[in-house]
């Protein structure tokens, strides 16, 4: 639509988008959208592909005339459970944007990627990767993303029990190009790779640096 100024509708006229809502699952029409309320996209279009599940959870947070214009909120199929913890994607975005905000920084790439490698008998941890280029201490990154799972119930939960170390930073170089490798080498097309806040499936990438030390 026009006169939309910087909103950003969604491409109804490109193709025929539904929405599941992210509670109940029940799918829905752009039409029928509610601001601020949670949704996973559907996507049919006119090449033959039939609603595809693109698990993009958005959320509306304008209307552009009877438009929705969607947020971008993280994957919804991105799920992490090393113990029980059931850390998603959402909640992974949602602590980085935390933390670009209070340090006043954008890092280029960041990334949390569980490491279940026992390092001297130790529990598992999360790994924050960030680009090698940001400035700043790695450590402050990661300490406030911990501080951030804390609010997460299971992940605290597993914290007292010793179950979760905390979340280590790491600073990798040209982390897009190693990530977009590591998708490439599984199979995914490089035209789909996105770099999300949280790959469960990206432990590859941890050979990049050195093994998180003991607490």
């Amino acid at each position: 639509p026009t006169g939309c100024g910087r909103k950003r509708p969604c491409a109804g006229t490109s193709h025929y988008l539904e929405f599941a809502e992210a509670n109940s699952g029940r799918v829905l029409p752009a039409w029928r959208l509610q601001r601020g309320c949670a949704y996973s996209v559907v996507l049919t279009t006119g090449g033959g592909l039939w609603r595809y599940r693109l698990h993009d959870l958005v959320r509306v947070v304008d209307f552009c005339h009877a438009t929705p214009c969607l947020e971008f909120l993280g994957k919804d199929n991105a799920v992490s459970d090393l113990v029980g913890e059931k850390l998603d994607e959402r909640h992974a975005a949602e602590a980085l944007r935390r933390a670009a905000g209070a340090f006043g920084l954008s890092p280029r790439f960041a990334l949390l990627v569980p490491d279940p490698r026992p390092a001297d008998r130790q529990p598992p941890r999360y790994v924050l990767l960030l680009d090698d280029a940001l400035p700043g201490d790695v450590a402050r990154w990661a300490a406030f993303v911990e501080q951030e799972f804390a609010g997460n119930f299971h992940y605290a939960h597993a914290r007292r029990l010793g179950q979760l170390r905390p979340v280590h930073g790491y600073r990798i170089a040209d982390g897009i190009e190693a990530y977009r490798a590591h998708r490439l080498d599984s199979g995914t097309r490089s035209a789909v790779i996105k770099v999300p806040a949280l790959d469960p499936g990206a432990g590859a990438m941890l050979r990049l640096v050195p093994p998180p030390p003991p607490p």
